[in-house]
């Protein structure tokens, strides 16, 4: 059972609450789910909430925690995995080293860059 349904984006699509179940929201794209979602905007869920254009803070927040989860993916699987492993590490030369230290850096400092989260110029490894 779901509750609350709002549309969310000026496409039409429809997220809706799980009630009880557990179940991760539900997003209805009116293209791909058309019978459904024809229900839900007459009313078989309770009324729908109209499209509210997101802010420019919202927009803003969205993009840094996006630029943050991708930053956070880089490390893990390309800097983390080297640096962290001594026997990894050990076998780079100094100057790969130096890389993989100026890139994890670079990485640590795309929020200070002109622009930020709206431009990123994201670091290459250079290895």
């Amino acid at each position: 059972m779901y509750k609350n349904p709002k549309v969310i984006n000026e496409l039409g699509g429809i997220v809706m609450e799980a009630i009880e179940d557990g179940e991760p929201d539900r997003y209805l794209d009116p293209e791909l789910d058309a019978t459904e979602h024809k229900l839900v905007m007459k009313g078989k869920y309770g009324a729908v909430a109209p499209f509210t254009p997101p802010s420019k803070e919202e927009i803003l927040e969205q993009l840094n925690n996006e630029a943050r989860a991708k930053r956070k993916q880089l490390l893990e699987t390309i800097v983390d995995p080297v640096v962290s492993n001594p026997l990894r590490w050990n076998d780079l030369t100094s100057d790969q080293q130096q890389a993989y230290k100026d890139y994890r850096q670079a990485l640590l400092d795309i929020t200070d860059q002109d622009g930020y989260p709206e431009t990123i110029e994201w670091p290459t490894l250079g290895v």
